[in-house]
């Protein structure tokens, strides 16, 4: 979730994003990891012994490595907006650096790929030949709104944005051979919405995107394979901004927020079913006259004031559905849903992670 764009930072938040069990923040002076259960696990804020103090507008780090991703944001950037640092945590120092014409919005590491997002265009480098490979041009992408998938049997899924507006492109990035100057790799378009992409969220494995445009009323579920539309679900009828979408590790549940102060908690079983079947069908299955729209199972207030990001969280109980939040106010807490009592869901563990200054 990128903040840097707004005027006002709340305790100096630039960025948050869950990652491979942590929480990664951006501020206005560094950056900080907490745990999944909202434990301070690492902190580069205001160092005495680095010269060169500054905010960090993005970050993310590579899965079983030290190797961070950096670009820089808030109102005095730590380095120049163009460029994107490569830092080992282990050796300590920046193992490579990216530098390019045009301000960088965002960064992600998958596996050996590292993703960079400007304003109407993402590229693709190999982190083994630290090489460009891949290049698209998208839809003007000013909250950088792309996700990527975990690397599954070496698929990795990126979704985003493209050229013309309410289009989605699909693109594994992980099947891609860097060393051919020929092959190309998966690709799909998706005709979602009339308006513009708000928001974007693929499953753990990639098989599902959901997404929603600016209205905020309908998410709509699709197949990867294909971009077959699966299902449409009704947050409501008024519209809304949708901060985050989320699904949960078996695909069969989903979860989403925007600025009403409210999560809401769907059933996807159903549309797990369907997927074997829609990636045989053929072009007349793509064109049904009428999908339903479903509500939500459950649903919660949450005490955020700002923008909010989630994700599923493991519970030991298989009736009891926990989710994670994190507030651009600071908050963490989790929400618990009983799907057998049903009912809305009950906050529990809320903290501040940010102290006021």
């Amino acid at each position: 979730m990128i903040l840097s764009h707004r005027k006002k930072h709340i305790h100096g938040i630039l960025f948050i994003n869950f990652r491979l069990n942590y929480i990664l923040y951006g501020t206005i002076s560094g950056f900080r990891i907490y745990s999944n259960s909202g434990q301070l696990k690492y902190s580069v804020e205001n160092d005495p012994q680095q010269r060169n103090l500054g905010g960090i507008g993005g970050i993310d780090v590579l899965e079983s490595s030290n190797l961070f991703a950096l670009i820089a944001g808030g109102p005095l950037p730590k380095f120049d907006l163009k460029r994107v640092i490569l830092w080992d945590d282990a050796q300590k120092d920046v193992v490579a650096q990216l530098d390019f014409s045009l301000p960088v919005k965002a960064v992600c590491l998958r596996n050996n790929r590292l993703i960079v997002v400007f304003h109407s265009k993402i590229v693709v480098y190999s982190l083994s030949l630290m090489k460009q490979i891949l290049s698209f041009d998208t839809y003007w992408n000013e909250h950088a709104i792309f996700y990527v998938s975990e690397s599954v049997d070496d698929r990795c899924i990126l979704a985003f944005p493209s050229k013309h507006k309410g289009q989605i492109q699909i693109v594994d990035i992980g099947l891609y051979d860097d060393h051919s100057q020929i092959n190309i790799p998966y690709s799909c378009m998706i005709t979602g919405h009339s308006s513009s992409i708000a928001s974007l969220s693929l499953s753990a494995d990639g098989k599902l995107l959901a997404t929603s445009s600016k209205k905020g009323t309908l998410i709509r579920i699709w197949n990867t394979k294909g971009g077959v539309l699966l299902h449409e679900l009704r947050r409501g009828t008024d519209e809304a901004d949708i901060y985050s979408i989320a699904f949960s590790a078996d695909n069969c549940l989903l979860c989403v927020t925007s600025d009403k102060g409210t999560l809401h908690l769907f059933n996807l079983e159903k549309i797990d079913k369907q997927i074997n079947q829609s990636s045989q069908s053929t072009m007349s299955s793509y064109l049904p006259k009428y999908f339903s729209s479903d509500w939500s199972l459950s649903q919660s207030s949450i005490p955020v004031q700002g923008h909010t990001l989630l994700e599923f969280s493991k519970s030991n109980d298989p009736e009891d559905i926990v989710v994670d939040i994190v507030g651009s106010d600071g908050s963490f807490f989790k929400v618990h849903f009983n799907l057998v009592k049903g009912g809305e869901g009950a906050i529990q563990s809320y903290r501040q992670l940010f102290k006021k200054s």
